[in-house]
């Protein structure tokens, strides 16, 4: 596959890709909502699954999604914090809410999100066989988590976008083995 090469903050047109809001199951069968961002090119491309960081599925996430559907990747961006009051962080109390939230959050409940946006990749009639999962922030973990906790790694490519620190397992939810 040959990926298209953009500057550093170049601008990419929105005609190149498709983008739209989906659902698929999650834990216990809640339905967990999600962006998807690909090529506008036919044919079947990488997936790739977006974990998003603290401040959640908002706008900066979904750019995020769209750089990589430019650069040729089905991106899926799902909500973590469906099942709260809001999807992404606006005020700074919301903050101080999604830091509580990713630290009870119960791993199979993020495991099982994940699996279910990786099953919806898989099915999706417009990603090929190649599959992988890149973690932001906070939530960077989660792309560990998933790999320890499913064996075998269901997901072949794992990139978690985050340092991590002593503490740091604490501090973000992430388990500490």
């Amino acid at each position: 596959m040959t990926s298209t090469i953009l500057p550093p903050g170049a601008v990419y047109a929105l005609t190149d890709i498709r983008a739209h809001d989906v659902t698929y199951p999650g834990y216990h069968q809640v339905l967990v909502p999600a962006y998807v961002a690909r090529p506008a090119a036919p044919g079947r491309h990488p997936g790739l699954i977006v974990v998003h960081g603290i401040h959640g599925h908002e706008e900066h996430m979904k750019d995020v999604a769209r750089r990589f559907a430019i650069h040729g990747y089905v991106a899926l961006l799902p909500a973590l914090y469906c099942r709260e009051e809001f999807l992404a962080v606006v005020e700074e109390e919301d903050l101080q809410k999604a830091a509580v939230w990713l630290r009870e959050r119960p791993n199979a409940q993020t495991i099982s999100d994940l699996a279910g946006a990786l099953t919806f990749l898989q099915t999706a009639p417009y990603v090929s066989e190649r599959i992988g999962l890149v973690g932001f922030c906070s939530r960077s973990c989660a792309t560990r988590t998933l790999a320890m906790r499913s064996s075998p790694t269901p997901v072949p490519a794992i990139v978690p976008r985050w340092p991590i620190w002593p503490g740091a397992a604490a501090w973000s939810g992430c388990p500490a083995t």
